[in-house]
């Protein structure tokens, strides 16, 4: 013998053998089509989850504006996490000072005349959700005249256990605040 090979397939014939099994594989492959585009589909559950997620705050923010118009501060608290905080121009408050500041503005006589958000973006990751736009307001503070707002915004969501969105973070400040980068004071 050869060195105690056993008969069978010369060298030509398992390289032939090999090259119709890569050309079946191919061939195989080919007549599948390309495999999922794997990205594509997670950016369209992200643009599915990313539009629910706009809807469901576009209804909190609904609801919001009707509790400021109702001066129910009661049911104002249900739209802040237990560890919110809002920063405004000279306004900061965190938890239940909140809460406390919407219950006291209209017992002591506040009114919300208008309020209207408009969005411009809205970013979602897992259970919160980042937002920014402008928002308008008319209201009197209790015993103050009446006073109009034009800000900008932005805002926090946090999802509930409950499955609720509350507002974690608000930070709003004026559109017409001059342009400090441009030399302004």
């Amino acid at each position: 013998g050869r060195g105690g090979r056993k008969p069978g397939l010369g060298r030509k014939e398992r390289a032939m053998k090999r090259l119709a099994e890569v050309g079946l594989l191919l061939s195989t492959l080919t007549c599948q089509g390309p495999p999922p585009d794997t990205a594509a589909s997670m950016d369209t559950v992200q643009e599915e989850r990313t539009a629910e997620v706009r809807e469901e705050i576009a209804q909190r923010w609904e609801a919001y504006q009707a509790v400021l118009m109702e001066d129910d501060g009661e049911a104002w608290e249900s739209f802040w996490a237990p560890d919110a905080r809002v920063f405004e121009p000279g306004v900061v408050m965190s938890g239940s000072e909140i809460v406390e500041f919407g219950q006291e503005f209209w017992e002591t006589g506040g009114q919300v005349y208008f309020f209207q958000i408009e969005p411009y973006e809205i970013f979602v990751h897992g259970d919160a959700a980042y937002q920014i736009g402008q928002l308008d307001e008319v209201f009197r503070p209790p015993n103050g005249s009446p006073t109009e707002v034009h800000n900008n915004f932005f805002a926090r969501w946090e999802r509930q256990p409950s499955g609720e969105w509350r507002l974690s973070h608000f930070m709003a400040g004026p559109r017409d605040a001059p342009d400090v980068g441009a030399g302004g004071q």
